[in-house]
């Protein structure tokens, strides 16, 4: 590797993280990574595109976490998925939980008990979240546990239309689901988070319905079967009494892969 080079990059790299990366035990991996964040961020930080308190945060977040692998896990075996997962961070600089989880995927795809883990398609589903799809996943997850299994409700209300005859019917609340947190149950909202993972293949929704999961329906049911947004009859529109239809939203298999790499958890 050219010396020059590598001299601009020990330069551009703040202490601290020249610290964690470039020590002795981190040393022959940080060298792998460290030029790749030169490369990809040192353009638009220069031009102002990207704020470079941002860039050092992630590089930090990264180091810390690159230098508590083993030195006998370590590998650049997928170097080209690490410069991928570093290039597409460049999307989410803004969000503090969606740096955290770029500094988590690539450091577990330095390692080699967790590379097997990390598919390629992982920093282009990460570059495509908001935080607030950040946030939803991360409330979802209890410590190092994900719940598989999430009690979702969609609440219809039936009726018919008074002028013709013809039978209708009104989703006023779709994709309505129970967030457990400590002591606390927390109705949520989650839609577009729900359509976007589920494109991807991380979450899907089905019509199983779990005995265990009756206590969070019936907590929906009480909010929603007595919710403003029912309609009202009228003059051209008649309603019958609201139906919730029970559904489970659940995380797949490639769906665990996925969190694992991104949260820095690992689920036996």
């Amino acid at each position: 590797m050219d010396p020059n080079f590598m001299e601009s990059v020990s330069n551009w790299l703040p202490q601290s993280t020249k610290e964690k990366l470039l020590n002795p035990s981190a040393e022959a991996i940080g060298l792998g990574i460290s030029p790749l964040f030169y490369k990809i961020f040192y353009k638009p930080i220069r031009y102002g595109i990207i704020q470079r308190q941002e860039v050092n945060d992630l590089i930090n977040r990264t180091s810390e976490k690159v230098s508590k692998i083993p030195k006998d896990k370590q590998t650049l075996e997928k170097r080209g998925l690490i410069a991928k997962s570093v290039e597409n961070s460049q999307y989410s600089l803004d969000s503090d939980q969606l740096r955290e989880m770029f500094a988590n995927i690539i450091a577990n795809t330095a390692n080699k008990d967790y590379v097997g883990g990390v598919y390629p398609v992982f920093p282009t589903i990460l570059s495509n979240m908001a935080p607030h799809d950040a946030y939803f996943i991360k409330r979802i997850t209890t410590g190092n546990k994900i719940r598989e299994k999430i009690a979702l409700e969609n609440f219809v209300i039936y009726g018919q239309n008074l002028k013709t005859g013809e039978q209708v019917s009104l989703t006023y609340a779709r994709n309505i689901i129970c967030i457990k947190e400590g002591s606390m149950t927390l109705i949520d909202r989650p839609e577009q988070s729900i359509n976007l993972l589920q494109s991807f293949g991380i979450l899907k929704i089905t019509d199983e319905n779990p005995i265990s999961l009756d206590p969070e329906y019936e907590v929906l049911e009480n909010k929603y079967f007595n919710s403003n947004k029912i309609p009202k009859s009228t003059n051209e529109f008649s309603w019958l009494s609201p139906k919730g239809h029970r559904k489970v939203l659940e995380v797949t298999d490639l769906g665990k892969l996925f969190l694992e790499s991104i949260l820095g958890i690992h689920f036996n």
